[in-house]
């Protein structure tokens, strides 16, 4: 009788251990979801401009995320204090483009999520600089540098038509020298940057389709300055 009681205690402590094991490895209650990581706000770039259109004005925010911006790929969801929302893809590398209605010192939340059913991160929240207006363009307009900003007054800057192999070219002209031009697909979340050569001017080949929105951003990477941002469609002819 004493041996079938000991037999039973084991039997029981080897039972209790076991739901222990399983109750420590979260059993059949583990989240099947990964988690989706954060925006790692000192890899973002954000400016504004002010955009002429046939339907009337419309101020614009652009947001440039560098490489590792974005912990890979995944979507990006961007939200203003006003309920307004953008949603971009990240690559690989974790680049993305936005752009959405907005102006400076507006406050943003910027959180990520890997697929469509992913669960949402952690948002940061950023605020969008004090920057010159630009005008269809970078400051087309005239503008007045500032001791917070890049003054890129009377530069040009252009996307032509996709080449054959799904590109387009984006030059721009009257720069400074040395000041990085960081260009955004907001489709496919590209990010290419172009260094401003000797004489002012840049070029850089981007993936693109016909009317693809671009953003571009002139930055100083001396100082981390940047300038308006440029809002660009791509021409399809």
């Amino acid at each position: 009788m004493a041996s079938r009681r000991a037999h039973g205690t084991a039997w029981r402590r080897a039972l209790a251990l076991g739901v222990l094991v399983l109750a420590s490895f979260g059993g059949c209650d583990a989240d099947p979801q990964p988690s989706p990581g954060i925006i790692n706000r000192i890899r973002l770039i954000l400016s504004t401009s002010h955009v002429v259109r046939p339907g009337g004005p419309l101020d614009l925010i652009g947001i440039i995320g560098l490489k590792t911006a974005a912990p890979g790929v995944g979507i990006v969801i961007v939200r203003t204090k006003f309920n307004g929302t953008a949603e971009t893809v990240a690559t690989a590398d974790g680049t993305f483009a936005a752009l959405l209605p907005g102006a400076a010192g507006d406050e943003l939340t910027i959180s990520f999520k890997i697929g469509e059913s992913g669960r949402e991160s952690e948002a940061q929240t950023v605020t969008v600089p004090s920057v010159p207006e630009a005008v269809g363009g970078v400051n087309a307009s005239p503008a007045t540098p500032t001791a917070d900003n890049v003054d890129t007054t009377g530069a040009s800057i252009s996307a032509k038509t996709p080449r054959p192999a799904g590109t387009s070219e984006v030059t721009g002209t009257h720069l400074t020298a040395g000041h990085s031009a960081e260009i955004g697909n907001t489709r496919t979340g590209e990010v290419v940057e172009a260094t401003v050569a000797t004489d002012g001017t840049f070029s850089a080949i981007i993936g693109a389709s016909a009317n693809d929105s671009l953003v571009v951003i002139i930055r100083d990477p001396t100082t981390g300055l940047t300038s308006g941002s440029a809002t660009l469609s791509v021409p399809s002819s």
